[in-house]
């Protein structure tokens, strides 16, 4: 039983990753864009 118990917390950790790693990658493209649409809008002013 222990041994099912280590695979199912193993298979948790490594979608835990996943997410993490999505969300990251997520977050950084937001970022990317976010700051793009200002520069646009601040040389537009100018």
């Amino acid at each position: 039983m222990k041994q099912a118990h280590e695979i199912v917390l193993y298979q948790i950790d490594n979608t835990n990753i996943c997410v993490n790693v999505i969300f990251y990658y997520l977050y950084r493209i937001l970022l990317f864009l976010v700051k793009g649409v200002l520069n646009f809008l601040l040389n537009n002013k100018n």
